[in-house]
């Protein structure tokens, strides 16, 4: 799924090509959804601690993960440190700063970091982000705090939805899901990444 120019992941592949969301060529989404990456690099980061040093794959998944980090990188917004909801789509109309996929980045940056998986200089990408994710993602609740600008679900495919739209993977599709709070994709990796980054 990953784009050599941006180095940046696209939501999804299907090797059929056959999917309605599926360019009939190479079988890709159309976008790069941020969640889908941070699911990947959050992933790929777990998995690192039980792979054995000795895996054949162990530095082709590690070079993955150095690719990814530099196009998450890349895509930093520059005034808050966060990622948009679509990667490459910032300031589009209706496009917003995702508080899941944010978090996501930032635990898998700062522990990739850590470990000497990616560059030192990934954890001050992280450290911004989780300075953008308090100015402007976290708010005073009557019960503590509460984690705005959460993607409730994006997914692709299936059946037509009630009011009749197909999960494309268009622009439009991404930015007319529902966004939530306290939404536990959101929470759960922003605790992760807190954690991480006060080590």
């Amino acid at each position: 799924t990953r784009d050599a120019r941006t180095n940046l992941m696209y939501h999804a592949w299907d090797a059929s090509r056959t999917q309605f969301w599926a360019d009939t060529a190479t079988g890709l989404s159309k976008n790069f959804w941020a969640r889908a990456m941070g699911w990947y690099v959050m992933g790929v980061v777990e998995t690192l601690d039980h792979l054995p040093r000795t895996h054949p794959g162990r530095a082709a998944i590690i070079r993955t993960l150095q690719d990814a980090a530099d196009g998450i990188a890349r895509v930093q917004d520059p005034l808050t440190g966060l990622w948009w909801d679509v990667l490459d789509a910032p300031n589009r109309d209706g496009n917003y700063l995702e508080a899941s996929a944010s978090a996501m980045f930032t635990y898998a940056l700062a522990k990739a970091s850590r470990l000497g998986y990616i560059a030192p200089r990934y954890r001050a990408v992280a450290a911004r982000a989780m300075e953008g994710m308090l100015a402007n993602l976290v708010r005073e609740a009557p019960y503590g705090v509460s984690l705005v600008n959460v993607c409730q679900v994006s997914g692709l495919g299936g059946s037509p939805r009630r009011d009749g739209s197909l999960r494309d993977g268009s622009y439009g599709y991404y930015i007319t899901e529902p966004v939530v709070s306290d939404d536990y994709k959101g929470v759960g990796p922003m605790i992760l990444a807190a954690l991480e980054l006060g080590r």
